[in-house]
């Protein structure tokens, strides 16, 4: 579970990690707002781009 895939960008490992220590501490993942800010990332827009682009990688 903890392996690195090898075709997210230095941006997707942050947040991915961010959801990740965010699941440990609370117990549940963090809202695209709460990560956006855990991040330093001004807009939820741009953490839900990334989400989706991990989703249509998926399939």
């Amino acid at each position: 579970m903890n392996r690195r895939p090898e075709h997210l960008t230095e941006r997707e490992e942050e947040i991915l990690r961010c959801i990740r220590r965010w699941i440990e501490d609370k117990g549940e993942g963090p809202s695209v707002r709460q990560l956006a800010h855990a991040v330093g990332m001004r807009s939820t827009a741009s953490v839900a781009y990334h989400l989706a682009t991990w989703s249509g990688r998926a399939r």
